[in-house]
């Protein structure tokens, strides 16, 4: 993990944390923060994982369920997440699997990229 807080769009190093998280679905150690650059605006996390580190992110079963009924209640409260922050527009998923999370937020009035 880089520990990094450098923009990697625009290089600046001024950022605000937005708010510091766990990992929920697969319980991976650590905590996580969300950094919005103060150069280009854009969210990213820190810390940011490494090529090498990529694997363990993504464990036996990560791509299975997400038309579940389950998975609609972890997209409903990541929705409200988001809404704390903007209430439509763009959003821009990387890693979006299945593309499941990005069709919810479009049947919810988001335009979405993955």
């Amino acid at each position: 993990m880089s520990k990094d807080t450098a923009c990697f769009l625009c290089g600046n190093n001024k950022t605000k944390k937005i708010l510091d998280a766990v990992d929920v679905n697969w319980q991976k150690e650590g905590v996580y923060s969300l950094l919005r650059c103060l150069g280009c605006g854009i969210v990213f996390t820190s810390p940011r994982p490494r090529e090498s580190d990529m694997g363990s992110f993504y464990p036996q079963g990560y791509f299975s369920g997400y038309c579940s009924r389950s998975a609609k209640v972890a997209f409903k409260k990541r929705l409200d997440l988001i809404k704390n922050f903007k209430r439509s527009g763009m959003v821009l998923d990387f890693g979006c699997s299945s593309g499941g999370f990005l069709k919810f937020l479009s049947e919810h009035g988001f335009d979405v990229k993955g």
